[in-house]
């Protein structure tokens, strides 16, 4: 079982950048999710109580296509139609810190970084643009995969290269990226 925490931040904000624009959001450093307090991150049964559509996915037709998932995202564009699926990484339900198909720390860190972020989205803790919102996030429960990108900072740091979708395949980018 994993640990995960999530901050939330405005990078712009804090660097001082482009601050004379309209639409740059003000803010500062947050903690938005910890899975220390939040008692479903270890227990199958109450996340699937609190998320009763993992039932629903949790079968080999909705399995089978994220093999899609992974394949759109491999070539960094994910399909946010298929929100069940965590491209490469795995199944993105239930959402909790239990990885069933364990292949590495990379990986497995990479899925709980979808699934966290899919989970706000979910209990409308994170917001989320569309094609016409400009200057103003809207609540979206069900998470837009195309819109995050994230880069490894631990163990060892992805400095080259850019930043990887949600559900890329880490054989790539998470080659040598952990200590043995």
């Amino acid at each position: 079982m994993y640990k995960k925490l999530n901050f939330k931040t405005t990078l712009l904000s804090l660097l001082e950048l482009f601050t004379d624009f309209l639409c740059v959001e003000k803010g500062d450093l947050d903690m938005a999710f910890m899975s220390e307090l939040d008692p479903s991150w270890n227990d199958d049964y109450l996340s699937n109580i609190l998320h009763p559509e993992a039932a629903l996915f949790a079968n080999p037709l909705a399995q089978f296509t994220c093999a899609a998932d992974c394949l759109s995202s491999s070539i960094d564009k994910p399909q946010d139609q298929l929100f069940w699926c965590a491209g490469c990484e795995g199944n993105l339900y239930p959402f909790n810190g239990y990885v069933a198909h364990h292949i590495s720390g990379i990986q497995a860190s990479a899925l709980l970084v979808n699934r966290v972020i899919a989970k706000l989205h979910r209990l409308s803790l994170v917001k989320g643009f569309g094609k016409n919102d400009f200057c103003e996030a809207k609540p979206m429960p069900i998470i837009k995969k195309s819109l995050y990108k994230t880069q490894l900072l631990h163990p060892v740091p992805q400095t080259s290269g850019p930043c990887h979708p949600l559900g890329k395949s880490d054989v790539l980018w998470g080659s040598g990226k952990s200590y043995p």
